[in-house]
């Protein structure tokens, strides 16, 4: 402000020189002699510095405003020592004192309106605060003479009149008056009160209404201590609850705890939908944090078989998938993109398992995971191909796949090996429908890492459809028990993989599946270390021809493939 008035009073100065410059020329022109030249002022006329305005002044400014703040802090307390001799009746004291809270509010935003006033404002807003906070919890906590209820009502009114005028008059000081003083003191209510559900619907609401007022005037360390108290808040509760502190109804509390991780969702959409706004550091970790709380607390409090849980991770991650594919969120922000189609995939699995069994919940993950695959190959998105990647790992540990072929190419007897039953054949039909639906494999932020999710999916298939052949092949042909073929047994899991690594490098001939050659070397390298670790040990001359023909073949075929495919690409 008082750059303005100095370059208005500069403006001023100049005016007034051409005038007088305009003057001394007209009478020139009318033959009237020269104008007498006004005489400079010896310097430039300029208000009296505002005290406080330049940093040498700053502390003859404040010494008074610190004694007018002692003095407001006095009043504060005379109103208390008249209702402690009874002079005023408890309740009367405590409205009093509350609306002298709310009249230093009103003074802060008057002081605030005037030139030079924002320290005098920032000074009201801190006074006032103190006033309302510590009166409230006061009343409720030591001398019961309100609720819980109104108690919390109490802080939410002093906060809301706080971040209105921080929000009016630009004033942070009172915006973090409002996230720290009102956080903390809804906290505190969570101490003295065997039923804090007040106290923590209002403990989100100056979350969510301290998020918007810093937003929107780009003030970026408030909305994380709002934030943070409000997750505090909500961490504690389910742990009182479960150590009968807090009477807190499950449901209502469970309703809770889903309702604070909803409502950040939600605004985080809105913003991004609405208002353009890229999902940043604090909107990650603000979910992160009131996922686990929200999640967590909800299940230790109703159980694993709750419905509301599970119910609203589904329809929020059908949500958050529904936001990343807006037209907005999927042509213009990158990270939103990422963070909403992230959100959606933990939903989606965390809410599927409490409706399904695992073997239900892999076939709904193989669907997923085609589904995933071929929105990667509609809107060339590599975020979708790794999505697809995880929905099918994800398939292959609820299905038991990935134990039965760990078990086949790792256990010595075929007897004690998990069987493949029609869920885990479905899920490898679904894995190879995933290999082949051009998934998008290039990305400019992604770089080289778009092809890892599909080498991923070679990898996977290699495991599973190799472990499921030798687990229905091996106990009905080599023998189980003391009667299995160690030798041949050995051969095969070794000719397995060099077969592998061979059809890996006839499909990295085709643009397709490129990503299948990053895979041959590895194959042939562990085909080999079996050979010399298994083979060796166990086999009989016959098995180890076996072994090393095909290891050898494969070494041969595979490198000509590849080196082939190298040389077409260097031809002009």
């Amino acid at each position: 402000m008082e750059s303005r008035f100095d370059e208005l009073e500069s403006q001023i100065q100049e005016i007034g020189n051409a005038l007088r410059g305009l003057e001394r020329r007209v009478v020139r022109l009318e033959g009237g002699g020269a104008a007498e030249e006004p005489k400079e002022p010896a310097e430039p006329w300029s208000p009296a510095p505002a005290v406080g305005g330049t940093a040498k002044g700053w502390l003859p400014a404040m010494v008074p405003l610190v004694g007018r703040a002692l003095l407001l802090l006095g009043g504060a307390f005379l109103l208390r020592a008249l209702t402690d001799l009874e002079a005023v009746p408890n309740v009367l004291g405590l409205v009093l004192g509350f609306l002298y809270a709310m009249l230093l509010v009103l003074a802060a935003d008057r002081s605030a309106a005037r030139p030079q006033g924002a320290m005098a404002a920032n000074f009201y807003a801190v006074v006032g605060a103190l006033v309302a906070f510590s009166l409230v919890v006061e009343a409720a906590t030591r001398f019961e003479l309100i609720g819980v209820a109104a108690a919390a009502a109490g802080i939410g009114i002093a906060a809301g009149a706080l971040l209105a005028l921080a929000s009016r008059r630009e004033l942070r000081t009172a915006a973090a008056a409002a996230s720290l003083g009102g956080g903390l003191s809804l906290l505190a209510l969570l101490r003295s009160f065997p039923e804090p559900a007040a106290a923590l619907i209002v403990l989100a609401i100056l979350g969510l209404a301290v998020l918007w007022t810093c937003d929107r005037h780009s003030w970026r360390p408030w909305k994380w201590s709002s934030a943070l108290l409000a997750d505090l808040g909500f961490a504690i509760f389910p742990a009182g609850i479960a150590s009968g502190r807090f009477t807190t109804e499950p449901d209502l509390a469970t309703g809770l705890l889903l309702a604070l991780f909803t409502a950040y969702v939600l605004l985080f959409s809105a913003r991004s939908l609405l208002h353009g706004r890229s999902i940043g550091v604090f909107e990650v970790v603000q979910t992160l944090f009131a996922g686990v709380v929200a999640f967590g607390g909800a299940w230790r409090i109703a159980g694993a078989d709750a419905l509301a849980p599970g119910l609203t991770a589904l329809i929020l991650g059908v949500a958050a998938y529904s936001v990343a594919f807006s037209r907005a969120v999927r042509h213009d922000r990158r990270r939103s993109f990422l963070f909403f189609t992230s959100l959606g995939l933990a939903l989606v699995g965390v809410g599927s398992l409490r409706f399904l069994t695992a073997e239900h919940a892999a076939l709904v993950w193989s669907v997923l995971a085609i589904v995933c695959a071929a929105g990667s190959a509609r809107y060339r998105r590599v975020t979708l191909s790794l999505h697809s990647t995880v929905y099918v790992l994800a398939a292959l540990l609820a299905s038991g796949l990935a134990l039965a072929a760990t078990a086949g190419f790792w256990m010595p007897d075929p007897a004690s090996w998990p069987e493949v039953d029609s869920a885990q054949l479905a899920v490898i039909l679904a894995l190879g429908i995933c290999l082949v639906i051009p998934a998008a494999r290039s990305s400019q932020s992604w770089g080289w890492l778009s092809l890892m999710p599909r080498a991923a999916l070679f990898l996977f298939f290699v495991w599973v459809a190799g472990g499921a052949l030798l687990a229905y092949f091996a106990p009905r042909y080599l023998g189980t028990g003391g009667d299995v073929d160690a030798g041949a047994l050995a051969t095969s899991r070794t000719g397995l993989l060099a077969i592998a690594a061979l059809l890996l490098a006839w499909l990295s001939r085709r643009p397709r599946f490129v990503e299948a050659g990053w895979l041959v070397y590895p194959l042939l390298a562990l085909a080999a270390f079996r050979v010399l670790s298994q083979d060796i040990l166990a086999g009989r001359p016959v098995t180890l021809f076996v072994s090393l023909a095909l290891l050898g073949a494969s070494l041969i075929a595979s490198a000509r493939w590849l080196h082939h495919d190298r040389a077409a690409d260097d031809e002009p």
